[in-house]
């Protein structure tokens, strides 16, 4: 039987069948046999190449999975990005339609509030709509209170005559009172001596003719031509 290792001597005694399997190694002889010739070791070769071949098959199968997941997960999450994007544009639009349409419907509110209010004061003090209107149209405003104002000059809201507080706002009724004793706009008005016709008397020998109002200018005051 061969041993793994032997002494210088243990070699010079041997033969040569034996020393042929040996080789020098720092005055020791060791044994130097090629095992993969013998029968049971190409089995057991063959069985370990055998699992390492199923290992290599498993670790890409398992590295082929994991790409695919990973593949798999960014796609996915592109897609959920994508209709999570598409949802908040969705979302936004509609809350901009929705704002939109709640600005137009109170600017609508605002301008008929102001029409109709207008309207009425001008009708209680027999006034010309056709002239007045579009003035106090011009001047009148909503505050976010939902009340009637009146621009002044100065772009501050009107307070009435006498009034007790900076929010004794002057009401349209009012200001259409202070446009019937306004030089500018006091034509615009049934004259206090007329005729149950709504027209001024006038004199056939008077030499001013009725006047014909034409328009407003950006100033308020009625053109006469």
């Amino acid at each position: 039987m061969l041993t793994a290792v032997i002494t210088k001597e243990e070699y010079a005694a041997a033969g040569d069948a034996v020393k042929e399997h040996y080789k020098e190694d720092n005055g020791r002889y060791i044994l130097e046999i090629d095992l993969t010739e013998h029968p049971m070791a190409q089995s057991l070769m063959a069985k370990v190449e055998e699992e390492r071949a199923g290992n290599r098959k498993a670790t890409e199968a398992l590295d082929a999975a994991l790409k695919k997941f990973k593949n798999q997960d960014q796609q996915l999450k592109g897609d959920l990005t994508s209709q999570i994007n598409t949802l908040k544009d969705e979302y936004e639009e509609k809350v901009a339609k929705a704002l939109r349409e709640r600005d137009q419907w109170k600017t609508h509110a605002e301008r008929s509030s102001i029409t109709e209010g207008g309207a009425r004061a001008i009708a209680a003090a027999k006034g010309i709509p056709a002239l007045l209107l579009p003035h106090i149209q011009q001047q009148a405003y909503v505050d976010d209170k939902g009340r009637v104002l009146i621009k002044g000059k100065d772009g501050k809201p009107l307070l009435r005559k006498g009034y007790v507080n900076f929010e004794d706002y002057m009401s349209l009724d009012e200001y259409v009172g202070t446009l019937r004793d306004s030089p500018d706009f006091s034509v615009a008005f049934e004259s206090k001596g007329s005729s149950g016709t709504g027209a001024a008397p006038a004199s056939r020998n008077s030499k001013t003719a009725v006047p014909k109002f034409q328009d407003l200018t950006d100033g308020g005051r009625i053109l006469v031509r």
